[in-house]
């Protein structure tokens, strides 16, 4: 199931990918840089 809802970053908000974080990036629209509120994991987004 977990593996199911980080492949799903193109159906709806991108998942944090680090090992034991469950929750969703936060995407800023200006910078177009993804960071996780809790673990502070950041993605560049496409």
């Amino acid at each position: 199931m977990r593996r199911m809802r980080r492949r799903s970053y193109a159906a709806g908000r991108p998942y944090c990918s680090t090992n034991g974080c469950t929750s969703y990036l936060e995407v800023d629209p200006v910078t177009k840089i993804a960071t996780c509120p809790i673990c502070g994991y950041t993605r560049r987004t496409h």
